[in-house]
């Protein structure tokens, strides 16, 4: 059942990353599809992510940790503003 609900969490970004670029118009500069653009840009998200993971890996720590780390940094930013 996870599973399912991942992927359909996956299409919904899809399709949402899909309209947003399409509602600005982003697509024009490179004359390229706007879900084309969106699979990019969800590509682009998923080798950071393994990134993220082998350098840590590298370090020794946990990614669950950066990840942590990751989400308070965002937190002290947001509440900054």
């Amino acid at each position: 059942m996870q599973l399912a609900i991942e992927h359909e969490e996956e299409v919904n970004l899809h399709r949402d990353l899909t309209r947003l670029l399409n509602c600005h118009s982003l697509e024009n500069g490179s004359d390229t599809p706007d879900y084309i653009l969106a699979n990019y840009i969800l590509d682009c998200l998923e080798a950071f992510d393994r990134t993220v993971q082998a350098r840590e890996k590298h370090y020794g720590r946990e990614v669950s940790a950066a990840k942590e780390e990751v989400k308070r940094d965002v937190q002290k930013a947001t509440d900054a503003q």
